[in-house]
């Protein structure tokens, strides 16, 4: 096995972040960052940089069964385990139910112990997203009209994780309630530095793989499909706003070198809904997104992204799964390798939804920074359906069918 440099090194423990040496992404300006203003120079970014629709949508809620909880007060938690790269040097806080000041509730572990119904929770979050989701359905619908003959392809999903909050002097305030919370991170009160938050998937591997037994006892079936797949990120010199992102499988006829599949352009988010669900061990995203497959290239550009492909070489105990000999990552000054992902993914597919749980190892080059997570995502599958084919709003079957799947996710999910 070739040398590999100890900042491209995976860490053993998986559950945990890769933690390299402290060096900076250099900075990058984009159009649209999303609800991430200024910040200070010295102020790490995120390798991944997000792409919003101009009209895009995004909300933040609290879930915990009893019906309206804008007063419910909350209190700040410092969370103690490893997230994102950027965020290493600052505080993280999750939010639960005060005891003390919301009925006298116990709190075992982290989980306040609420007594609930569980057919609110799912009608609580449908109620809250119905108008904005209605109006992201028909902003994706025009989207897709606007960037004919381009395929693009719509998708719905939910990911599990934890919303983490920073900024804002939360040391400080210990004590909030849903509705100022709320206020604060639309930026609607005067805090000089707002609060912000972010939603990060990594799972602990024991929750990953109880959670795939559940699903599986309640299906009432032992079948899931099991895969690997890499995912290399690219820039093009003449496209400097976009990063194109290539899907690709081992193939075996081939001596096990990698087989392109598909190449797509960066994402773009059209709806974000963060849930805290505050009696759960695990919040949740609600995430509708875009995106446009590249299918008509030069023979020039197939050939040149055909290289970075080829030369690639697999090797699990580097940061994204991937690397390249000397000049194999760049390609006539023009493509050029920004990271990759390896994907260990299993599939469960339900009659409305499809779940994948992956294991993901993460690269980001220029940062010599990693991540190695695990994830999982439910993809709404029927509801996709309707925009793929692009049906009308159909809002007492899209809204039911969303209840349904919530309601589900709620009691064996979550």
């Amino acid at each position: 096995m070739s040398y590999v440099p100890p900042h491209r090194r995976v860490q053993e423990d998986s559950s945990s972040s890769v933690r390299p040496r402290p060096v900076a992404p250099p900075p990058f300006d984009r159009n649209n960052r999303g609800d991430r203003g200024s910040r200070k120079s010295q102020v790490l970014k995120p390798d991944v940089d997000i792409k919003y629709a101009r009209n895009n949508i995004r909300k933040w809620l609290a879930i915990d069964g009893n019906g309206d909880t804008s007063n419910l007060l909350l209190e700040f938690k410092p969370f103690s385990g490893e997230s994102f790269e950027h965020l290493r040097d600052q505080k993280l806080f999750t939010v639960s139910a005060n005891p003390s000041e919301n009925g006298g509730l116990e709190v075992e572990g982290n989980l306040p112990s609420l007594v609930i119904n569980e057919a609110f929770p799912s009608k609580e979050i449908t109620k809250s997203v119905k108008d904005d989701l209605r109006e992201a359905f028909r902003n994706v619908l025009s989207y897709i009209e606007a960037t004919k003959p381009d395929y693009v392809k719509p998708t719905f999903l939910a990911r599990f994780g934890k919303i983490l909050f920073h900024g804002g002097g939360l040391a400080w305030h210990e004590q909030i309630t849903v509705h100022m919370l709320a206020k604060t991170l639309k930026g609607e009160t005067k805090l000089q530095n707002p609060v912000r938050k972010t939603f990060d998937t990594n799972l602990q591997k024991n929750i990953l793989e109880s959670l795939k037994e559940k699903i599986l006892a309640g299906l009432q079936t032992s079948e899931f499909k099991e895969k690997e797949k890499y995912f290399i990120q690219v820039e093009d010199n003449l496209r400097p706003d976009v990063i194109l992102g290539l899907t690709c499988v081992v193939n075996s006829e081939d001596g096990g070198n990698l087989k392109l599949k598909k190449i797509q352009m960066d994402p773009v988010r059209h709806f974000v809904a963060d849930i805290s669900c505050i009696n759960k061990l695990m919040d949740l995203r609600l995430l509708l997104v875009t995106k446009k497959y590249l299918t008509e290239l030069s023979e020039d550009e197939r050939e040149y992204i055909g290289r970075i492909v080829k030369s690639a070489c697999i090797e699990k105990g580097v940061k994204g799964g991937l690397h390249w000999p000397l000049g194999g990552d760049c390609v006539r000054d023009r493509f050029k390798v920004k990271g990759s992902w390896h994907h260990s993914v299993t599939t469960i597919v339900g009659k409305l939804w499809t779940i994948k749980l992956q294991h993901v190892n993460r690269g980001e080059f220029k940062a010599s920074s990693g991540r190695v997570s695990d994830e999982v995502t439910l993809k709404f599958t029927s509801l996709e359906k309707c925009l793929r084919d692009q049906v009308q709003w159909d809002e007492e079957n899209i809204i039911n069918t969303l209840e349904d799947i919530l309601g589900w996710v709620w009691t064996e999910c979550l």
